[in-house]
């Protein structure tokens, strides 16, 4: 019996647990402010990018789809790398709405490893940026600046805690490895908005 079968006939909760614990070992939980001047009303586009994601190997898609059957959202790519034998398939949540069907599943159903970290700080997040009754804080976050700023720091935040303790590298040199910025999100984003002259400091 192959994977795909063995899930169907799987008992959901059992299933569950082992998405659960899939998700301990090889998930990610991302939430990154995305930023740039718009030239054309001389202030800071503000937005966040809210990810939660798994990246296999081509020969392990099966574990992807049946993760995308499970949550019933979400999309699957494929990378080829130059120099790798076999693909990647990567599944992907994109959104704060989105995301309240990967915090039913988890707040259900634990993660119990270091993962957990990530998921708590991922799931406050998402709770500051998406509510049933508002569907979310307006686009451009205008009268929402103290807001805006402290769920970039809660960003921050996150990707602080992915980082090994006890280490001689700097933060810049951690994050480099890590991927992504090599600075932290709030520095950046106070200068753009002094540049714009919608924070005074």
């Amino acid at each position: 019996m192959n994977t795909m079968a063995k899930f169907l006939t799987m008992p959901r909760k059992e299933f569950a647990w082992y998405v659960t614990g899939l998700c301990d070992g090889e998930a990610w939980f991302q939430v990154r402010p995305k930023t740039c001047i718009d030239k054309r009303y001389d202030k800071v586009s503000k937005g966040f990018s809210v990810l939660f994601g798994m990246q296999v190997r081509e020969d392990d898609k099966e574990l992807l789809e049946m993760l995308n059957i499970y949550f019933g959202i979400g999309s699957i790519s494929t990378r080829h790398r130059k120099g790798k034998i076999l693909g990647e398939h990567q599944y992907s949540i994109y959104g704060a709405k989105n995301a309240q069907v990967v915090i039913k599943h988890f707040d259900k159903y634990p993660l119990l490893g270091k993962k957990r970290r990530d998921y708590e700080a991922y799931k406050a997040i998402v709770n500051r940026l998406y509510s049933p009754e508002t569907d979310g804080l307006p686009n451009d976050w205008e009268g929402h600046l103290q807001d805006y700023l402290e769920i970039v720091e809660m960003c921050d935040d996150l990707r602080l805690g992915r980082l090994p303790k006890g280490t001689p590298l700097t933060i810049e040199e951690l994050l480099k490895q890590k991927g992504g910025s090599t600075d932290l999100y709030l520095p950046q984003i106070i200068n753009l908005l002094v540049q714009t002259g919608e924070l005074m400091i």
